[in-house]
């Protein structure tokens, strides 16, 4: 019945809305991504041989972030079945550019992600003919579920996560997303929160599964390489810092307590990633306002003379961690929710985070707890920890190895999820 529903009214706003969606679709910024979109270009993907053959895996991944996560899925998929079609998808054009970059040598066909029309999405399933669907995260479409579903393929949910306010959500319009969860062979979650709340959804015991975040076996898998390009651009002799994924109004409270940390330490060095890329002119302003010099990464190439790298490019933030000394999550001091303090951890060094860090509540609770992160309420906490760990360096690295134990206890994730996909295939 809700996909039912969800084609008349998708059918209902096209007909209302088609001269706005077509001259939408004409422009060059989105022309070509519109018609892949559509299905055009799928002749590439080879078809299937009558003969027994090695699987077909068809992994979506919504964006940047998404895609990150999957780096070490789709490496233990290449190496569990090397003889196997690995088909991938990215909705975002970043994330699409980003899967290129970084799964080259894994993936055999990338292709666009179909727009959630029906005869769209049929012609999708068609022409990729999957064995398997993987989808990472979230970028749920009733459509593309209810198809794979109807015509027998196995779908999986991986790295699946909720916050409070996605649950409440799925709760209030349960008569849309039960049907689109239960579409479902298996879901695969990050902590066992994430399960109890899917469960409390009403969903069947048997699909769910806590498997933990994928990001754990991430350092498993990651290039060297643009470690090596982010080496190359930083001041020679310098100790260097990162603030990753930070928001609006907490640029502020990191280049202020940086800035009284160079008082005591000249040779620091940060590097600073927003969350939002388009962000990097902005925060150069906000560097000024301290008496700080700051460089876009986006305009190095080379090292560089300030005080300050900031990160405005995509998937190099990983990369940075294993050259700092500690690191702070963005997202925390600011009512965002936080982001996932594993890449740090796992890079063997201390973080910091602030209060706001419900959408990562679980690992952010277990490193404070083996004494691998702190929590800081403030600038004047960032301020107190981070001068701390820089004048003790023993402290500093006791609890940069208890951030990697934390990690290293927990990884395994891949074999975990290979081993469920293996009974689908």
């Amino acid at each position: 019945m809700m996909i039912i529903l969800y084609n008349f009214i998708q059918g209902l706003a096209l007909l209302l809305l088609w001269p706005i969606l077509l001259i939408t679709a004409m422009r060059p910024k989105y022309r070509t991504r519109f018609t892949d979109r559509l299905g055009y270009g799928l002749d590439r993907i080879p078809g299937r041989l009558s003969e027994k053959r090695q699987p077909r895996i068809w992994i979506h991944a919504l964006s940047v972030g998404e895609v990150t996560s999957s780096l070490p899925l789709v490496s233990g998929l290449r190496d569990r079945y090397p003889d196997g079609l690995i088909i991938f998808s990215a909705t975002t054009r970043a994330g699409a550019q980003t899967a290129r970059n970084l799964l080259d040598k894994q993936v055999d066909h990338f292709v666009a992600f179909p727009l959630d029309l029906f005869f769209t999405v049929r012609r999708f399933i068609k022409k990729v003919a999957p064995d398997c669907f993987i989808l990472i995260e979230t970028d749920f479409w009733p459509n593309l579920l209810h198809q794979l579903d109807k015509n027998g393929i196995p779908s999986i949910l991986v790295n699946g996560r909720t916050s409070s306010g996605s649950i409440v959500n799925y709760k209030r319009f349960d008569f849309f997303f039960s049907p689109l969860f239960s579409s479902f062979s298996h879901l695969c979650l990050q902590t066992e929160t994430d399960r109890l709340n899917f469960l409390s959804l009403g969903l069947d015991e048997k699909q769910l599964h806590t498997l933990g975040n994928l990001k754990f076996d991430t350092s498993l898998v990651l290039d060297k390489a643009p470690e090596n390009a982010i080496r190359q651009l930083i001041p020679k002799g310098s100790s260097v810092m990162v603030a990753g994924s930070t928001h609006e109004g907490e640029e502020e409270i990191v280049l202020s307590a940086f800035s009284r940390l160079r008082s005591h330490d000249p040779r620091l060095f940060l590097i600073l990633a927003p969350r939002d890329i388009q962000r990097g002119p902005a925060v150069i302003k906000i560097a000024l306002e301290y008496a700080l010099s700051a460089s876009l990464r986006s305009a190095s190439s080379t090292e560089i003379k300030s005080d300050i790298l900031i990160l405005d490019t995509i998937g190099e933030l990983s990369s940075c961690y294993p050259l700092a000394l500690f690191a702070f999550i963005g997202g925390s001091l600011v009512a965002s929710g936080g982001h996932n303090p594993i890449e740090a951890a796992v890079a063997g060094i201390p973080v910091l985070f602030g209060p706001h860090m419900e959408d990562f509540s679980e690992i952010s609770q277990d490193l404070i707890q083996h004494r691998g992160a702190v929590e800081v309420g403030d600038g004047e906490e960032l301020y107190r920890i981070s001068r701390r760990w820089l004048e003790d360096s023993e402290q500093r690295q006791k609890s940069g190895r208890a951030a990697f134990s934390c990690v290293e206890r927990q990884q395994g994730v891949v074999r975990r999820h290979i081993k469920l996909i293996e009974t689908l295939l």
